[in-house]
């Protein structure tokens, strides 16, 4: 029987482990996580959150390493551990823990072939012999509704960071950083019918789009890039399916610029780009090496609105470079998603005319930091839900 799309499925868990305890001794520190790595020797690996502070390294591991220890090579003593930490390594052996409602995905591999051209003989074609497997680096989409619940963890993945208060509902607030984590992901198909199951792992977050229209429901689109995959004929999705969900429509959304409302709103896109450098390897290895920013992240986007009078004010700002703060906001019962950022509108703003119906803009724009204002100052994502964690 023919596999379908009908009964399948996406979920992710982020790649890290907590850490809790540590120690030192002649020029080396042993770690213990509270679940086994699969970390092998030579793994790269990010320690962060510990107290002391001097525990807290970019590394990589050394001999010693299994199982749920860890170590990697530190000069100086830290001193004792005191408390917190959390390790980080781009595929380091997860289990999914979130299935997440998915309307289509691409993840697929890309294994590099490396041909080159040998004569033999009287053949015509390639010979084999001369054909090997090289790099492999794995990408795609998943393509997403925005919902009230079980959303936050994507934007810690899209940004980097995420910080959770409240007591219910709960508060999520995702902000740029330099370091993005890492997913293993599991997309199924075929329901029960018949079940296809592939893996990804060391899954992070090139670019991603959140679009909002008239008569549609809210949307989120993200382009991964990955270092492994694995196929198998059988198995379930691993990971907890979010209950009382309710996907954010049209109707939910309100976009301010400046503090004021923008008239009719049509569309509003926002969009990312972590601008990842994703397709590098090393001697001796068949993978890629770990994803980094290779330039500035980028945060763009369009707006379109039916033109009115009072909005001669934008073209102003256009034309001075005038610093504006742009806020999308999605607000369903006590669930709400606000994007805010300080942004400056581009060329292609400018009004056109094309015949007797209303004059729509589409208003193209690009957010900056102000000067003495943060990252996290200039753009941030803020998830309010029931959910406890992200």
């Amino acid at each position: 029987m023919a596999v379908t799309g009908v009964g399948s499925g996406l979920s992710i868990g982020k790649e890290v482990r907590t850490i809790s305890t540590a120690s030192w001794s002649t020029g080396v520190a042993t770690y213990t996580t509270s679940a086994a790595h699969g970390l092998a020797v030579g793994a790269r690996v990010r320690i962060t959150g510990i107290s002391p502070s001097g525990y807290n390294v970019i590394g990589v591991t050394t001999t010693g390493t299994t199982g749920s220890t860890v170590k990697v090579a530190i000069s100086s003593d830290p001193g004792s551990y005191s408390s917190g930490g959390s390790l980080y390594s781009i595929g380091m052996t997860t289990t999914p823990t979130r299935v997440l409602k998915m309307l289509s995905e691409s993840i697929d591999q890309d294994t590099a072939k490396l041909e080159t051209p040998t004569l033999s003989g009287a053949l015509l074609l390639q010979s084999a012999a001369a054909v090997r497997q090289g790099r492999t680096r794995v990408s795609g989409d998943t393509q997403l509704l925005l919902w009230t619940k079980g959303e936050a963890l994507l934007f810690e993945a899209m940004l980097g960071s995420i910080a959770t208060t409240g007591s219910g509902p709960y508060t999520h607030t995702a902000s740029p950083s330099k370091y993005l984590p890492s997913y293993t992901m599991q997309v199924t198909a075929g329901g029960t019918s018949a079940v296809f199951r592939k893996q990804a792992v060391g899954m992070m977050v090139d670019s991603w789009e959140i679009a909002l229209a008239i008569n549609e429901n809210a949307t989120l689109g993200i382009t991964w890039v990955g270092n492994g995959i694995s196929y198998t004929g059988s198995g379930s999705l691993d990971g907890t399916d979010p209950t009382g969900q309710t996907a954010y429509s049209y109707v939910d959304g309100a976009v301010t610029v400046g503090g004021s409302s923008i008239g009719c709103v049509k569309n509003i896109t926002i969009s990312g780009n972590n601008n990842l450098n994703s397709d590098d390897t090393c001697i001796g290895r068949t993978t890629i090496s770990d994803p980094e920013r290779g330039q500035f992240m980028e945060i763009t986007g369009n707006v379109e609105f039916e033109l009115e009078a009072s909005d001669v004010g934008y073209l102003t700002d256009f034309t001075n470079g005038t610093q504006k703060t742009l806020v999308l906001t999605l607000t369903n019962g006590s669930s709400s998603i606000t994007i805010s950022m300080t942004m400056q509108w581009q060329t292609g703003i400018t009004p056109k005319v094309a015949g007797t119906d209303k004059i729509t803009v589409t208003g193209p724009y690009k957010a900056y930091v102000t000067s003495g204002n943060t990252d996290a100052q200039t753009f941030s994502i803020v998830a309010v839900n029931a959910d406890s964690t992200p």
